[in-house]
């Protein structure tokens, strides 16, 4: 299912926190992991050039965001605003 966001809206799609690290040491739960996978971008506005690309992994607020499923996953629309960080690897 292609889902084209409109304006300044991406969509994300959050990545999985760790719980246990790779010799067996429990982490510790958060409330939330804010990091996900950008799956497609909104072609912007007038006053707000996207930032943001497909494939981009960020950290976001998910505050005002709009949950929705896609082809079985759950994901979040957001505005660009809300992305607070890039993660470049």
């Amino acid at each position: 299912m292609d889902i084209i966001p409109t304006t300044d809206n991406i969509i994300v799609k959050p990545i999985k926190a760790k719980t246990e690290t790779e010799s067996g040491i429990s982490l510790l739960k958060t409330n939330e992991d804010n990091r996900g996978l950008v799956i497609s971008v909104g072609p912007g506005t007038k006053e707000e050039k996207m930032e943001v690309s497909e494939g981009d992994t960020v950290i976001f607020k998910r505050s005002s965001s709009v949950n929705v499923t896609i082809d079985g996953d759950d994901c979040f629309i957001i505005k660009q605003y809300e992305v607070l960080a890039i993660i470049k690897e």
